[in-house]
């Protein structure tokens, strides 16, 4: 699964005196390590039906990986562009018998 997103931001990059800071160039980057629970009900209308967790049923591993890295590219004085992309990936088996 691939998901894109647009941002739309402003920041000033000043310091105690004043001082304009403007990087050219900026990457920053970051991993996590998150322990999900994740929960789904199945119901038809009237019913109570039957709710799944998805770790425990789907076999899915409570912990995952997310990896981000962000980049930005100063154009002007009052213009960047900011480029970013972040991985989350989660897999798992399960066998009907």
């Amino acid at each position: 699964m691939l998901l894109l997103s647009a941002n739309i931001s402003a920041q000033g990059y000043i310091n105690a005196s004043d001082d304009s800071i403007a990087p050219r160039f900026y990457v920053n980057t970051g991993l996590f390590l998150p322990n999900l629970t994740t929960s789904l009900r199945i119901a038809s209308q009237g019913a109570l039906g039957s709710k799944l967790s998805i770790e425990d049923d789907f076999n899915f591993d409570r912990t995952t990986t997310v990896y981000y890295v962000q980049a930005l590219m100063w154009v002007k004085q009052r213009s960047q562009f900011v480029f970013a992309y972040t991985t989350i990936k989660r897999t798992a088996g399960l066998k009907l018998a």
